[in-house]
């Protein structure tokens, strides 16, 4: 990880930052929300792990339609919650 330069983050990488903490149930360091620098390196070391907005919507939609619960362990990846997709996508088909 780079050392932190001071600049503040952009309101735009801060809340980009929380989505993905909030997706994989991370904290974000208090010293990285308020340095650009760390909260970049921050983002390249968790954003690919998070899953995507449009994954998240379809876990939703068919866990409102099963009435299910989608288990934290599921949001924390795009791994994850592809296999819990899959386990319960095909459910759908035939429902």
């Amino acid at each position: 990880m780079k050392g932190g330069n001071g600049d503040a983050p952009s309101p735009a990488a801060l809340s980009f930052a929380k989505k993905i903490a909030k997706a994989i149930g991370s904290k974000i360091p208090e010293e990285t929300m308020k340095d650009r620098a760390l909260l970049s390196d921050w983002i390249d070391q968790h954003k690919s792990d998070a899953p995507s907005e449009k994954q998240m919507e379809y876990a939703k939609s068919i866990s409102d339609r099963k009435e299910i619960e989608i288990p934290p362990e599921a949001l924390r990846s795009r791994s994850a919650l592809s296999a819990w997709i899959g386990e319960h996508v095909d459910a759908l088909i035939y429902f």
